[in-house]
């Protein structure tokens, strides 16, 4: 039998969890120390290590659940 779509508390509890690890992670990185892995518009404008990490921490977690 196919499974609904998730209801909209669901989706909520699903995002709320995502971006609880997330944060952890930003957290965790950021407390080791800031990486500059890349930089977008400016010298100023950086992309650091932990925000990729995080970019795809919530992309495989996505990509699990669907």
């Amino acid at each position: 039998m196919e499974r609904g779509a998730p209801s909209s508390g669901e989706l909520l509890e699903i995002a709320i969890e995502l971006a609880r690890d997330a944060a952890a992670t930003a957290y965790r990185m950021r407390v080791e120390g800031v990486s500059v892995a890349a930089t977008k518009s400016t010298v100023t404008d950086v992309v650091t290590a932990a925000d990729r990490a995080v970019e795809r921490q919530v992309l495989d977690a996505l990509r699990r659940l669907r």
